[in-house]
């Protein structure tokens, strides 16, 4: 389908996601593909902000709208409500193990940022801890009856410092199933492994995490004590998460941006953002997320003023840095008026920009060796079946993903051809259990 065919669904939806929703955005008979609108704002993970621009009974919504979008706002408020119960039973144990745990994202943001927690819809609880108190949280959370899951390494591929990690586990209960992820950085300013090649961004990487402790300060929430992370540090975090992870500039996040900048409109330290996006090598993608929270959400942030530090820096960076943010602008113009329900098959930009923050040709050298003939611990650690470490397993293995993500090409190709049996069979390939496959959630982008 034409996605500038939904250039007015689009509108209404980032009008309705603004910190002041715009109900005048809404055509006065109505006249709106609503099944578009349900299927993109579940997508964006604002249907309960949508929920709460529509409340007006005198708006003219089909009321099966109306109907869906008040069930999805209560399972979202149920849902986060065990959630947020069980991130103060963590943080209570480990306040009593003595195990430092900042919590992220969706875990920092609902409680604290937002008027109803059930506005901020919640897939999991991120932290993120000191390097001596990860195996300690690992232990806590077994105690607490989760179990850990298999999580593909994105770990130096000789396996020297596997600083880079992060671990996963799970906890089934009636209310929700939730997940914790937590990192001893937490921030990916590269696909995949390529981070583990430029050694002079790991180390500033793991300097900006000592720093994150240091700006947090220690609060209480719901009787538990927590490090609440610096206003700065998360900013950074939902910015840097959206533009490098994903490149969706989904609406829920550029609304957390939103949350933070009018949470901390007077005393928000821009310089040090700017700082530590520069050093970190993630300032064309933090401002790209920046402007874009102002251009489709009217974020109070002060555009103008700030983007001298984020782009006034040497000739050399400001040529790799203007050659990503080019990138990312022209993503973003395509997601004006496309469709908001489907993501591309090959996210190209950020792999360019994962190259672009490398520095040296070293890097470069490290990435094409490493992947083709990294270390027997790396592969094991990659492979399901931890005895297997040869290199024609791994390498057998790799060409199996690489199989894999031509399918969905095909998939996508014989949809626009209209040939429904040659797609059927591409949904069922992949819907397969097979070793390497990737698999994501629905959710996985409410964070």
């Amino acid at each position: 389908m034409d996605g500038a065919r939904y250039h007015r669904e689009n509108t209404f939806l980032r009008a309705t996601a603004r910190l002041a929703p715009d109900i005048a955005t809404l055509p006065p008979d109505g006249s709106l593909d609503w099944a578009y609108v349900r299927r993109a704002a579940d997508k964006q993970g604002i249907t309960p902000l949508l929920h709460a621009a529509l409340q007006s009974p005198a708006l003219p919504v089909p009321p099966t709208v109306t109907a869906n979008l008040h069930a999805t706002y209560w399972q979202s408020h149920f849902r986060n409500r065990a959630l947020l119960t069980e991130l103060a039973r963590i943080l209570d144990a480990a306040g009593a193990a003595k195990v430092d745990a900042m919590p992220l994202k969706g875990a920092v943001l609902a409680p604290l940022y937002y008027s109803a927690a059930a506005l901020r819809p919640l897939s999991d609880l991120d932290f993120m801890v000191r390097p001596d108190g990860a195996a300690r949280f690992a232990a806590l959370l077994r105690d607490l009856g989760y179990r850990e899951e298999f999580v593909p390494p994105v770990f130096d591929p000789h396996m020297k410092r596997p600083i880079l990690r992060e671990w996963k586990f799970a906890r089934t209960m009636p209310e929700a199933t939730p997940v914790v992820e937590y990192r001893i950085e937490p921030l990916d300013p590269a696909v995949g492994a390529l981070i583990a090649y430029d050694p002079t961004l790991v180390t500033r990487l793991l300097r900006h995490a000592d720093g994150m402790w240091g700006r947090a300060r220690r609060e209480t929430f719901d009787g538990a004590t927590l490090w609440r992370i610096a206003p700065e540090d998360l900013l950074l975090h939902v910015a840097s998460h959206l533009a490098t992870r994903h490149a969706g500039y989904r609406l829920l996040w550029l609304h957390d941006l939103c949350r933070i900048a009018a949470a901390h409109v007077d005393d928000l330290d821009w310089v040090l953002v700017a700082a530590e996006a520069r050093s970190l090598r993630l300032h064309a993608a933090v401002f790209a997320a920046l402007e874009a929270a102002c251009d489709w959400l009217d974020a109070p942030i002060p555009l103008d003023t700030i983007a001298p530090y984020f782009l006034d820096v040497s000739r050399r960076a400001v040529s790799m840095s203007h050659i990503e943010y080019r990138l990312l602008a022209s993503h973003r113009a395509r997601k004006e008026a496309g469709d908001l329900t489907r993501e591309p098959l090959f996210q190209w930009w950020l792999l360019a920009g994962s190259l672009l923050r490398l520095r040296g040709i070293r890097p470069y050298l490290r990435a094409v060796w490493w992947t083709l003939m990294p270390g027997r611990v790396y592969i094991a650690a990659w492979r399901s079946r931890p005895e297997d470490t040869s290199l024609r397993g791994y390498l057998s293995g790799l060409l199996l993903r690489v199989c894999l993500g031509v399918v969905p090409m095909i998939g996508e190709g014989s949809r626009r051809a209209h040939v429904p049996i040659l797609a059927a069979w591409c949904d069922r390939v992949l819907r397969r259990s097979r070793p390497f496959a990737i698999s994501r959630p629905d959710d996985a982008g409410t964070r």
